[in-house]
């Protein structure tokens, strides 16, 4: 009768110490999923950011194209010598120097400007890069906000 008793008390222990083990595995693939899932989210994020900025500054440039060329195309039909045409090439060129030149002084006082935190030289976790990132994305939008030329 002892026998029999270990022997269910054993098979019991195993069947618990199964149950657990797979609660374990199950929990451990969850959180793998969750951090899948989370790492695809910061991505995204980031992949979004990238494109709304590239977006912006498309816009801005087809902007600033479209009013030089308006610009030109209004000087062309004023001109009646070929010197008028050529100083209104040199006028969309210089616009496009200065805007080049704009450009490069703004991303010149944002790398002035910006001081990025120690602790974001080498993040240790995805949770830290996005961290990181959304410090640098809110920082730039505060500097653009505030800049002026």
């Amino acid at each position: 009768m002892s026998s029999d008793y270990n022997k269910t008390w054993r098979i019991g222990l195993g069947i618990f110490a199964g149950v657990v083990v797979a609660c374990v595995l199950v929990r451990a693939c969850d959180n793998a999923m969750r951090q899948e899932r989370m790492d695809q989210t910061a991505a995204a994020v980031r992949h979004v950011a990238e494109l709304q900025q590239q977006e912006q500054a498309e816009a801005l440039r087809q902007q600033q194209l479209r009013q030089a060329r308006e610009q030109a195309a209004q000087a062309t039909q004023e001109a009646a010598s070929q010197q008028r045409a050529a100083q209104v090439r040199a006028t969309i060129q210089a616009a496009q120097d200065a805007q080049a030149d704009a450009e490069a002084r703004r991303e010149a006082a944002w790398q002035r400007a910006y001081k990025r935190p120690p602790e974001c030289d080498n993040p240790p976790t995805d949770k830290a890069l996005v961290e990181c990132s959304n410090k640098t994305l809110h920082a730039r939008e505060r500097f653009d906000a505030t800049y002026k030329p």
